[in-house]
């Protein structure tokens, strides 16, 4: 027994009597306290959630009535939304049809206000051209103070003669040397210095030396430069020379038209060589003022009853050589021949026009007198014996509607022309390359 616990004597337990401490008992020392209870929390609220909720349901319920009221066959009449949505679509389609900023309706059956531009843009390109002119002044100026290549060649040929005792400066070396650099413009090959002299190579401009309506690339000009050491050059458009310099104009480049040898607009009737104007010719003073405003109301009357997806912009667009009829439907046109069928009816209703019709663009068709089509351009094509001897023994025309009815077929048969259809614009310099500049 040990400290009043145990046996008190051993005897008769089968044990020995020692105790031993339990060591798996606890002891509770001090009572479990209970975890404190939290004051319960009373939401407030919120009023943002329910103003949410509030406007939504009656969001829906606006949703619900339009789509009721539409399929009834009813609109919107929120004049201001549908005023919006209206100006948006129309700036979308002036920037897809390139009508210019300060375009007014009407105005091209105002003959007062045609003068005034038509003074205001041969203003403007004689502006050009005499800048241009003071640029290559200043340039021949700079080159003969910093002694050109021309210049040092001579002075040593001078040199050479003075040893020899002579001064016979109209060697017929020295001359062929002289006319190696051509007088107009500077820095271009004369036409009998070329390397394929009497050959010239023209073009159309909009699906040949660029896509349609859009600017040139800088690796067509490159090429075009190269191959004007070659041939001669020029272009031949439908469109007017304001819409052609738009195209192979680049900005802050020189007037386009001395990167050509030859520019025709308006299928010739616009015409440039080395840079100058040459005589013209109008579609009007051809055909009449009677007959012209009768097939114009007739052009206005067919298209106003045409069931197009689209009716806005300039339907009728008057060049000098010609009318031009737009409607943004390539696709539509593509699927239902609009434009053939319209061409057919006018032949049949002014079979005695002498006029001509032809497709070109994407989305329009030509309407020009017999005979005026790209081939009046080939009258300007032709040289004196003293600028290129023999004149042009080979004429090359790339285009991409040469097909029959095409804007460029005309051309492209011509007896006197060597035709080459293009798909693109880096077919064009594909077959260049294959042609000229292998």
């Amino acid at each position: 027994m040990y400290n009043g616990i145990g046996l008190q004597t051993a005897r008769g337990s089968g044990t020995n009597g020692y105790v031993q401490r339990n060591l798996s008992s606890i002891r509770p020392r001090d009572a479990p306290q209970a975890p404190p209870q939290e004051k319960a929390r009373i939401l407030e609220p919120d009023q943002k959630i329910l103003d949410h909720d509030r406007k939504r349901k009656v969001e829906i319920q606006c949703i619900e009535l339009q789509d009721e009221l539409e399929e009834q066959g009813l609109r919107p009449s929120d004049t201001h939304a549908l005023g919006a949505a209206k100006r948006l679509e129309s700036e979308k389609m002036e920037r897809a049809l390139r009508i210019r900023p300060d375009y007014r309706e009407g105005e091209a059956f105002q003959p007062e206000v045609q003068e005034q531009r038509k003074i205001e843009r041969m203003e403007e390109r004689a502006r050009r051209q005499e800048e241009s002119r003071e640029r290559w002044e200043k340039r021949r100026e700079e080159r003969d103070v910093g002694r050109d290549s021309y210049g040092w060649r001579r002075e040593r040929r001078e040199a050479q003669y003075e040893r020899r005792g002579r001064r016979d400066l109209d060697d017929p070396r020295d001359v062929r040397e002289r006319r190696s650099y051509p007088t107009f413009p500077d820095m271009v090959v004369p036409l009998a210095q070329r390397k394929n002299p009497g050959v010239i190579c023209l073009f159309d401009v909009d699906g040949t030396l660029t896509p349609a309506r859009q600017s040139v690339s800088k690796e067509m000009l490159d090429v075009l430069k190269k191959l004007r050491e070659h041939t001669a050059t020029g272009f031949v458009g439908g469109s007017d020379l304001n819409k052609i310099r738009e195209q192979l104009q680049l900005p802050g480049a020189e007037d386009f038209l001395e990167d050509f040898d030859y520019g025709f607009a308006e299928n010739g009737l616009t015409a440039y060589r080395m840079g100058k104007e040459l005589p013209s010719e109008s579609f009007i003073n051809w055909l009449g003022e009677e007959k012209y405003k009768k097939l114009v109301k007739f052009v206005l009357g067919y298209i106003s009853k045409l069931d197009i997806p689209v009716m806005r912009g300039t339907f009728v667009e008057f060049r000098r050589g010609m009318i031009n009829e737009r409607l943004d439907f390539q696709e539509y046109d593509k699927q239902h021949n609009i434009r053939r069928d319209f061409v057919e009816t006018l032949k049949k209703e002014f079979p005695d026009y002498g006029l001509t019709y032809s497709i070109g663009g994407q989305i329009s068709f030509d309407v020009f007198p017999d005979g005026w089509d790209k081939t009046f351009a080939l009258q300007h094509v032709k040289e004196t014996d003293d600028v290129l001897p023999g004149g042009y023994k080979e004429i090359h025309f790339f285009g991409d509607k040469t097909f029959k009815g095409g804007n460029d077929y005309e051309i492209f048969t011509h007896p006197k022309v060597i035709g080459h259809t293009v798909t693109s614009p880096e077919d064009t310099i594909k077959q260049l390359q294959e042609l000229f500049l292998h």
